[in-house]
């Protein structure tokens, strides 16, 4: 916009959330494919429904989080983690590329993929992915390390209050690695807690049913138990169920939560939860139940 001499204040405060469009579109088109190929097109489409009706969506996110971009990211690498088999494809590279990303932006971000990853590395070969490592993930953390130490060389240089330019060609070049910045203080010392210590269960009690779900947290956790059942029984791997379980346990372990960190698996957890909905609603005898709970969340979110 400024080469283009278009730079107004306007343009300017809005250029992120243009930017945010198209990745948030790219997001839930990977998650409708998805979510057809896991759950089904019917549980999809409620899945949908209730996530772009939830407040708690609606509220974070449409804002320009690093949490809502470790979402897009997540959801799109899942849709290739689906695709990758036993051979290096553009299947591992891109999803190598997204999680390599997601990872520099926060350390903690891909710790869902560890048993996904795993297991692909067992039962196909690790061999697609020691390639991929070595020449997709490594090039990439160079070039984003890289980019992070421009950033605070010349973040610093400012401060002084003289030529940007002439302070940045004069200070000597010092890499910074943020994302170890980051596990160091938030991780492995621990620092975090003095924003917030929080109880193991805090995600499981109160996040998820208070603040999240509500209402549809039953159909959630009967959409998770259904869902690892009917993939065990057609002798597949609910590997939906394993991310979600293990980022979970994983991010209650740690002191500080809240509820925004939750963002990357959201989208997982509502197609979740409409297969439990969709579910409930094909045993008749239970309707009711499923009528009065929707509407209850309905009138509840709305409240």
């Amino acid at each position: 916009m400024k080469y283009f001499k278009c730079d107004y204040q306007y343009l300017v405060l809005i250029s992120p959330y243009i930017a945010h469009f198209p990745l948030m579109a790219l997001s839930d088109w990977y998650l409708w494919k998805i979510g057809k190929h896991t759950v089904g097109k019917d549980a999809t489409k409620v899945a949908f429904i209730l996530m772009l009706t939830n407040m708690f969506m609606i509220e974070y996110e449409i804002r320009c989080f690093t949490n809502t971009l470790e979402k897009i990211l997540n959801v799109i690498a899942f849709w290739f983690f689906l695709q990758q088999d036993a051979t290096f494809s553009r299947n591992t590279v891109a999803l190598t590329a997204f999680i390599t990303v997601s990872f520099i932006m926060r350390n903690t971000s891909p710790v869902g993929w560890i048993p996904l990853l795993l297991h692909k590395s067992i039962y196909q070969s690790i061999i697609p992915f020691v390639i991929s490592g070595i020449f997709v993930a490594l090039p990439l953390i160079v070039a984003c390390v890289y980019m992070d130490s421009i950033y605070y060389m010349h973040a610093n240089t400012s401060s002084s209050g003289t030529s940007l330019d002439h302070h940045a060609e004069n200070k000597e070049f010092e890499w910074t690695i943020t994302s170890l910045n980051f596990l160091k203080v938030n991780v492995l010392e621990g620092l975090s807690k003095y924003f917030g210590d929080h109880r193991f269960t805090e995600y499981i009690f109160k996040f998820l049913p208070e603040d999240i779900f509500k209402g549809m947290f039953i159909f959630m956790v009967y959409g998770l138990y259904q869902h690892y059942f009917d993939m065990k029984n057609s002798k597949q791997v609910p590997y939906l169920v394993y991310m979600c379980v293990f980022y979970i346990t994983f991010f209650s372990l740690l002191g500080h939560k809240e509820n925004r960190f939750l963002l990357p698996i959201l989208p997982f957890l509502f197609l979740m939860t409409g297969r439990g909905l969709s579910l409930m609603v094909k045993h008749k005898k239970w309707i009711l139940l499923v009528k009065i709970l929707v509407i209850g969340s309905m009138i509840f979110e709305i409240v």
